[in-house]
C-alpha cells in the first residue's frame, strides 16, 4: 500500500491531466478504499440507526466499509476522544444493541472508522464518514467528482 498522500496525489493528478472532471464509479471507489486503505465490508444493518438521519437515504446505501487497523487509522489521522467510558453490557437490552454501542465507542475513541457509500447504478450519490478524518473527506470529495477549481482543497 502506498502512503495516503501518494494516493491523494495520484487521484488529483489524474484529474488535472484529463482536463475534465472524472467521476469514479462506486465500484472504483470501493476498490480504492479496500486496496489502498485495507478497508473491509460490513452489513448495513449494523448502522440501521442511520434510517433516522435526515442526510442519509438508507435504501440507497450500497456499501459499508470499515477499518480498525491501528496503523491505517494513524495514517488517516483519525481524531479521538480519550475521555470516554467503555459501554457496560448490562445497560443494553440485547447483544445487537450492545455491539452497536461498542462500535460507536470505538469510532469515538479513534479505534475504528466507518465509510457508508450511497449510490444509484454504480454512481456515488452520497457518503457518510464515521470517524473524523479530513483526508478521507477530501479524497471522497474528489472521487465523487469535484470541479476543477475545487481541487485545491
Amino acid at each position: 500500500m502506498r502512503d495516503d498522500y501518494g494516493v491523494y496525489q495520484d487521484v488529483l493528478n489524474k484529474y488535472k491531466k484529463s482536463g475534465t472532471v472524472k467521476n469514479y464509479t462506486l465500484s472504483e471507489i470501493v476498490h480504492i478504499l479496500k486496496n489502498e486503505f485495507g478497508m473491509m465490508e460490513f452489513d448495513k444493518k449494523e448502522v440501521s440507526d442511520l434510517k433516522k438521519d435526515e442526510f442519509v437515504n438508507f435504501k440507497q446505501i450500497q456499501c459499508c466499509l470499515y477499518t480498525e487497523d491501528k496503523e491505517m487509522l494513524k495514517r488517516l489521522r483519525i481524531e479521538q476522544d480519550d475521555d470516554l467510558e467503555e459501554p457496560e453490557r448490562d445497560l443494553y437490552r440485547n447483544e445487537k444493541e450492545f455491539a452497536r454501542a461498542v462500535m460507536y465507542y470505538k469510532i469515538q475513541k479513534g479505534e475504528r472508522m466507518n465509510i457508508i457509500l450511497e449510490g444509484k447504478k454504480d454512481c456515488l450519490t452520497n457518503y457518510t464518514v464515521q470517524g473524523e478524518s479530513e483526508y478521507i473527506y477530501r479524497l471522497l470529495y474528489i472521487l465523487r467528482g469535484a470541479e476543477e477549481e475545487e481541487l485545491q482543497l
